[in-house]
């Protein structure tokens, strides 16, 4: 077991802290009419960044259940952001992708989420921006490298 440094506990809080954000931003687009953008942009993102995909391989790569994922896909297909294809190795089975409205949508939705960000960070120099943006980049790196080799320690290890 690593020992924990101050600095590690103090990365522990901060990571929590965003968490909370996070859920109260969710709330709040929730409570503003926006309750499935969240999830529209989280699937979507999974698919500009790797392509059409069966629905096991969407689910497997936003870790959300299958038969959640099955519901907010069909939600998506209906609202034309997502489209169903036939799976070009296996004419039997679909793929789902992004369509022309889900990748604007994307693209929508990224733009003010960048803006957002960069608001918050306004007044930063832009040497703190990138300082961070490395250190994120990073951070996720490790725990996706660490999430992906230890799940079936990782309950133990957190709780």
């Amino acid at each position: 077991m690593p020992v924990v440094s101050p600095a590690a506990a103090e990365v522990a809080r901060s990571v929590g802290r965003i968490m909370r954000t996070t859920n109260r931003l969710k709330a709040r687009m929730a409570t503003e009419g926006q309750r499935g953008e969240w999830t529209a942009f989280h699937l979507l993102t999974a698919l500009a960044e790797f392509g059409p995909l069966r629905l096991s391989q969407l689910a497997e790569r936003s870790h959300i259940d299958p038969s959640t994922l099955s519901r907010q896909v069909a939600i998506l297909v209906d609202d034309g952001l997502i489209e169903r294809q036939v799976d070009p190795h296996d004419g039997r089975a679909s793929t789902v992708a992004c369509s022309e409205a889900g990748t604007s949508f994307l693209a929508k939705k990224r733009s003010h989420r960048d803006e957002f960000i960069a608001g918050v960070m306004q007044d930063w120099t832009e040497a703190d921006r990138s300082h961070l943006a490395e250190l994120l980049e990073r951070f996720s790196a490790s725990l996706d490298e660490r999430l992906s080799c230890a799940a079936d320690t990782l309950e133990t290890e957190i709780s």
